[in-house]
């Protein structure tokens, strides 16, 4: 079974967390909130979960067990995303992190550790600033990572040439002990080649964790 945390399309997957967007992309068969929530009603399999996506004007979602903040493309600031998450009042919460330099990490952190009883999804692990999400997710029981775009863009996952202090992290974070159990699977499939990371992945001696076991765990969680 392979889940992958962050998709926007259903290929390669057999479940996971399935992220709609709004706005203008390159990818047009990507879900958006309308498409993810018709999808959900027709997928008669419990293997996905939708993640609805919070726009610029705090639209309401069909559903906010899981939901999406970017900062990047919305321009929200830490202040409005906490407004937000106390009146929807998520299980999970998913953030995009490469909003530098208009967010510094302990903005993250703040966010996180006012809500303990909420899960945190970090996606991309802070890109640049990973060593900063590393430090988040090994003291903070309610914060995961996903290492997608940032695993191949750094050419960890990719033949292109690697920055090594972002793919030794990665190395690290996926052979630790203490870390490995919060790292999730993700692709940021359309925008990166979901089949490239799951061979990458695959050849992880313990790549069913991050496959399948982890997963399992975040949604036990919530």
């Amino acid at each position: 079974m392979i889940f992958d945390v962050h998709s926007h399309k259903v290929e390669n997957q057999n479940g996971g967390v399935l992220i709609a967007l709004e706005g203008n992309f390159p990818h047009k068969d990507i879900f958006t909130n309308e498409s993810l929530c018709a999808f959900m009603k027709k997928e008669s399999s419990l293997n996905f979960r939708p993640c609805y996506y919070i726009d610029k004007f705090y639209s309401p979602v069909p559903d906010s067990t899981i939901v999406k903040y970017h900062p990047r493309l919305e321009k929200y600031t830490p202040k409005e995303v906490i407004s937000d998450i106390e009146q929807r009042k998520p299980k999970l919460c998913i953030i995009d992190t490469l909003n530098q330099p208009f967010w510094s990490p302990s903005d993250y952190w703040k966010i996180a550790r006012k809500f303990p009883y909420i899960q945190f999804l970090f996606s991309h692990a802070g890109g640049y600033d990973i060593l900063e999400f590393l430090k988040f997710c090994d003291f903070s029981k309610n914060i995961w990572l996903d290492f997608s775009l940032t695993q191949t863009y750094f050419g960890w996952s990719k033949e292109v040439q690697q920055l090594k202090v972002v793919t030794d992290i990665i190395d690290y974070c996926l052979s630790s002990d203490r870390i490995s159990p919060k790292i999730l699977f993700g692709s940021d499939n359309p925008f990166w080649n979901q089949q490239e990371v799951i061979e990458k992945y695959a050849t992880l001696k313990n790549a069913k964790m991050f496959f399948e076991t982890n997963y399992v765990n975040l949604m036990n969680n919530i």
